[in-house]
């Protein structure tokens, strides 16, 4: 597509179907991933969702472009007109799609460009954003992002509507704080342990799930908080208590 190949900007152009489509983007869970910090999580008011995959997928376009200028390249990135948090963002983002930080890449081309914007990411003081949500995930040989929960193969997937994944956070954080469960030796579970586990159920890595979730209570009003055990209360109500 034209507007994939202008080196004169600092964004895309593309429209949802680009980024939804996996012939042209093959990690499409991450895509996902991005749409839920978004829209429900951590980066609720710094980006538009869309906005955001055009300047993250254009930046990465340019590092990988000219990787044989890496000080050039992160001069470039730390000039655009974004404020501390969204500058930061867009620096752990980066990291995420190559497997986070510290740096595992073993693509020695872009190995330096990647260790110095690592280096001003870890650099920054401020709370937001949560740098434990860009930590390294298991990067395979070509470099390509693989979450670490997906050793175990589920019959199972969660939905890819947007939002689903930080609503099963929010549904699991509460069945976990009322000891819906426990170990087969009567113990109680980490909530850590506890969350990994149910990802592995439902096809999602929720090794994440805190940052996640602190996020959403931090950033999101109490009723956005809510709502998901509304539709819950209305779905029993018109099942069981409607004629």
């Amino acid at each position: 597509m034209d507007y994939l190949e202008s080196d004169y900007s600092d964004s895309f152009n593309a429209d949802w179907d680009y980024f939804y489509n996996s012939d042209n983007i093959k990690d499409q869970s991450f895509i996902f991933e991005i749409v839920e910090y978004f829209e429900n999580g951590a980066g609720f008011l710094d980006f538009e969702p869309l906005e955001f995959l055009n300047l993250l997928y254009r930046q990465i376009h340019i590092l990988e472009a000219h990787s044989n200028y890496p000080f050039k390249t992160f001069q470039c990135l730390k000039g655009l007109i974004l404020n501390d948090i969204q500058r930061q963002t867009l620096y752990g983002f980066i990291l995420k799609s190559f497997g986070g930080y510290p740096i595992v890449n073993e693509r020695l081309d872009i190995y330096s460009t990647l260790k110095l914007i690592e280096k001003e990411f870890l650099c920054f003081e401020g709370d937001k954003p949560d740098k434990n949500y860009f930590k390294s995930e298991q990067v395979a040989g070509d470099g390509q992002r693989t979450a670490k929960s997906q050793t175990f193969e589920s019959s199972f997937r969660l939905s890819s509507r947007r939002g689903m994944k930080t609503d099963l956070i929010r549904v699991l954080h509460a069945l976990y704080e009322l000891h819906f469960f426990e170990k087969p030796d009567g113990q109680i579970p980490t909530k850590e342990d506890f969350m990994i586990e149910s990802g592995h159920f439902f096809g999602t890595d929720l090794s994440h799930y805190h940052s996640n979730l602190s996020q959403a209570l931090k950033e999101q009003p109490l009723e956005v908080n809510l709502k998901i055990f509304d539709q819950m209360k209305s779905v029993t109500q018109k099942s069981h208590y409607e004629s």
